[in-house]
This record gives C-alpha cells, structure tokens and sequence, in this order.
C-alpha cells in the first residue's frame, strides 16, 4: 500500500468512525493554501469570479461539513456505478467525501474558481483518488455543455442569474436527481418542475427529482 492509499484508508475510516474533526484536518492544509491565494486576487479577478458567489468571500473557509456530507451519503442511497456532478463545486468536500465511500461511482466537481479546482485537485491526488475530476469552467457560458449525470449537488453557489440557466438546463435532461442544500437554488428547482421526494432535517437538504 502506498502513501497515498493508506491516506485515503485512514480518511474513509475516519469518516466511518464519524471522526469528522480529524477527517477534515486532512483537507485543510489545501483549503488554507487556496484561500491565503484568494486573499491576493485582484480586483479585476474578483470581478471575473464575482458570479460564484462564495468565491469572494475571501478570508473565510466556506465548505459543507463532513457529518453532513457523511449524513447525505446514508441517506442518498447512490446507485452502484451511477455518476455525481457538483455544480460550483469549491474545494471539493462533496466529491472527495462521496468518491471515498462510494469508489463504484465517478465523480465531477465543477468550479469557475482555478485555484479552488488546483486545491480540490491536489486533494484528491494526496489520497489516491482515481474516480474523481476537477475542473475549471464558467457554467453560464453559452459553449459549455453541462455533462449528463445521475446526480448534481448544488450548494448555494451562484447568484440568482447563474442559478436560474444552471436548473433550466438541468430541467431539460431526461432524468436526473438533485440534491440542494436549500439555498437560492429552490425557488428554481419549484419553477422548473422539479419535485422534492427526501429532506434531510435539521440540515434542511433536500433531494429533488424531475
């Protein structure tokens, strides 16, 4: 077993043992190496990543807490083989955590924020995962074509623009599941046909079906 294999075992069994502190203390170093990054972005930068609303937060690590993340895997039920795309995906707490325990699936982070998709990247290469990708791309360019997957995850990270052409294309696939962590992304879900069959209390995720 190499370096990067027994990283990955210590950090699934962490988060089997729901020892979330010291699962996430895993990924932090990546985390604050791109946020003291972010810290220096011009303000030119700052305008071209404006629409990723968290982006410009900076100076704060804004991520999905791992017990949730762990939560949405017990309850969500994946289907073996089935494909995940995390639509504004950070610095990847979604897929590293759902890769992990679900190492059957393939898994796509999608960010337009290239230092978080280096950090995301870097992550997932320090624990040897290989049914895991990051990229950088802009989702409201017309040129780009959001991938077909059995599964999105949105966590509230577009502005209201952004977010309504994201779930109209997503209203326009012939199947698919999503899950919301409630944000300003619901009141499109509702708009365009989406029905809610699951919510996760009290962190108020819901799954949301066509």
């Amino acid at each position: 077993m190499n370096d990067a294999q027994s990283l990955q075992k210590q950090f699934k069994d962490l988060l089997v043992n729901q020892n979330f502190e010291e699962a996430e203390e895993m990924l932090l170093k990546e985390v604050y190496e791109v946020e003291d990054k972010m810290d220096d972005i011009s303000e030119e930068r700052y305008q071209e990543i404006e629409k990723h609303w968290s982006a410009v937060e900076t100076g704060e690590v804004i991520t999905t807490p791992l017990d949730i993340l762990f939560t949405i895997n017990q309850k969500a039920q994946f289907t073996k083989g089935a494909s995940l795309v995390d639509l504004g995906s950070g610095h990847g707490f979604p897929c590293l955590v759902f890769s992990v325990l679900n190492p059957s699936m393939s898994f796509l982070g999608i960010d337009v924020v290239k230092e978080k998709v280096d950090g995301a990247t870097k992550s997932a290469n320090k624990l040897g995962l290989t049914n895991i990708e990051f990229i950088t791309q802009d989702l409201a360019s017309s040129s780009y074509k959001i991938p077909e997957a059995d599964y999105y995850y949105i966590h509230n990270p577009f502005n209201d623009e952004v977010c309504k052409y994201v779930i109209k294309t997503l209203s326009g696939f012939s199947t698919c599941k999503i899950i919301s962590t409630n944000g300003r992304e619901t009141k499109y879900l509702k708009n365009f046909g989406f029905k809610d069959y699951l919510e996760i209390k009290p962190y108020e995720i819901r799954f949301y079906s066509l």
